[in-house]
């Protein structure tokens, strides 16, 4: 009897349940429309795809992707979030795309469109003259090639691939005069993206080796002593002249060595020969100054250590760092150490950081004094003494010739010599990004170098003489300024001294490179 009841009690259940969810279907209003009908940002409408709920939006090139307002349609009675005219980020401040979720809610119902908003993207994949592939930079939208010497620049017909849909002008396969640079148009969607074509005769630049950025080459530091290396720290100072999100930090206390610090080895090491590479640049940024160390070594243990100064003048501050590779040096190097040098007493725990390692080809050297040796002719009413015999041999510049003026009060601080008329020179701002040059005076304070161009474009470029090591060599850089583009022919050297205050002065220079673009 009881199982009876038991089977009549689940079936009214069942029919009681059954009638309730009919009753709150028939409640629900399933008939209200959640499509999204139009999306406009700035004129520009979206595409709308309806089976996967997705909305792209192209807008013209340059485009900000910050502060969008969308004017959105949706059916009556229908509400969007986040609304039509609300203002929206689409890229965050890194200009990294970001995708939105809006929501079109309407009776009972709702739907969720994922938008995407960017810029007309259209680029150059592939440039060739000859078989020779050209070196193509998006960034700054240029193109370099090296043909060889004796070729004809004046008809040569590129084979050119770019974005499908694009259309380029000159046309790809057309005869081009080279003789000077070309410009390249790529015209899509309404958008324009022009690039520069230069070509060269001659051997080609060796380029800039990234060892580590943290981006796109971001091998693993390992620990060197009992410390340990944190990899992809966060940059804890990117308005200066480190931008980059990430870098490399170790803590090192009081009880540790000074040379503990991080290594790119074994399994992340680097090949970098010293019969190309000159230098190594390191970003560093300390608490403390002084004396940063590079070791650097090959596969079967040749070592050498290289030496950097942390300067007090920007102390928390990102610095970059020259460590010169000393010119006996040819086995290899594999292995990168980085030792932030510390004094080992005195301090508490120091947060050390590390960025930005490359090795930068050797220079177009314009003149050392020795194999490459051309007049310095006088600049005003002064003596340029060539083959001078230098004064320093045991510091960083031991050539045994050098260049020599001396200065009395009653000249004027610009006088110098040059570099022009039959020893002119020819450094193409377009490749080259620095010289360098060996200073070595009694006084300290700006030393100024003049570039000129044959047909007269001339810029001033300034570096200081560090009190620090007065009457020793220093080796000073001057940075060519992003814009020119005119030819440097000449380059005078002012070993700028006030021009009151001081006895006669002996003013010398050497070692003068150009360095390619990093």
């Amino acid at each position: 009897m009881k199982t009876y009841i038991y089977k009549y009690i689940i079936i009214l259940l069942s029919v009681v349940l059954f009638s309730c969810e009919e009753d709150a279907q028939d409640s629900l209003d399933f008939s209200g429309d959640t499509s999204i009908h139009s999306f406009v940002v700035n004129g520009v409408e979206g595409t709308i795809n309806e089976e996967n709920s997705t909305i792209s939006v192209i807008l013209p090139s340059g485009s900000d992707l910050t502060g969008l307002s969308p004017e959105i349609t949706v059916a009556d009675g229908a509400e969007i979030t986040p609304g039509s005219g609300e203002s929206v980020d689409f890229a965050n401040a890194e200009g990294k795309l970001l995708d939105v979720v809006y929501t079109v809610t309407n009776s009972d119902l709702y739907q969720k469109y994922t938008v995407s908003v960017d810029v007309v993207r259209a680029k150059i994949t592939s440039f060739k003259i000859n078989s020779v592939e050209g070196t193509i930079d998006d960034q700054n939208k240029t193109i370099v090639f090296y043909l060889p010497e004796g070729t004809d620049v004046t008809s040569l017909s590129p084979v050119v691939e770019y974005t499908e849909g694009a259309t380029l002008t000159p046309a790809e396969g057309a005869e081009v005069d080279f003789t000077n640079p070309v410009t390249y148009s790529l015209n899509y969607l309404g958008s324009v993206f022009n690039y520069e074509v230069t070509v060269n005769l001659g051997e080609a630049l060796t380029s800039v080796l990234v060892l580590y950025n943290g981006e796109d080459v971001s091998p693993t530091w390992e620990s060197v002593g009992d410390i340990s290396v944190n990899n992809g720290y966060a940059n804890p100072v990117t308005d200066g002249i480190n931008s980059t999100s990430t870098c490399v930090m170790v803590t090192r206390g009081p009880e540790q060595e000074a040379w503990f610090g991080g290594a790119l080895w074994n399994a992340n090491q680097v090949n970098v020969d010293p019969a190309i590479y000159g230098t190594i640049t390191v970003m560093i940024l300390k608490d403390v100054a002084g004396d940063v160390q590079l070791e650097v070594q090959s596969a079967d243990g040749v070592k050498d250590w290289l030496h950097a100064d942390y300067s007090a003048d920007h102390l928390g501050e990102w610095q970059k760092l020259t460590f010169v590779i000393p010119d006996s040096r040819t086995a290899m190097i594999n292995n990168i150490l980085v030792m932030p040098h510390l004094i080992k007493d005195g301090f508490d725990s120091q947060m050390m950081y590390w960025d930005e390692v490359k090795a930068l080809p050797k220079g177009y050297v314009l003149y050392n004094g020795e194999d490459v040796s051309p007049t310095w002719e006088s600049v005003g009413d002064i003596s340029v003494n060539n083959g001078y015999a230098n004064p320093v041999t045991d510091g960083i510049n031991s050539t045994s010739t050098c260049v020599m003026v001396t200065r009395d009060p009653s000249q004027e601080p610009w006088y110098g010599g040059a570099l022009w008329g039959d020893n002119q020179v020819d450094v193409d701002p377009a490749l080259y990004g620095t010289i360098t040059m060996m200073i070595l005076k009694e006084v300290a304070g700006d030393v100024q170098l003049e570039i000129q161009s044959a047909d007269g474009v001339k810029d001033w470029l300034h570096a200081e003489y560090s009190a620090e090591h007065l009457g020793e060599w220093q080796e000073l850089t001057f940075y060519i300024p992003e814009w020119r583009t005119a030819m440097i022919n000449n380059i005078l050297v002012m070993p700028h001294l006030i021009k009151d205050g001081f006895d006669s002065q002996m003013m010398y220079w050497d070692e003068v490179k150009a360095h390619p673009k990093e």
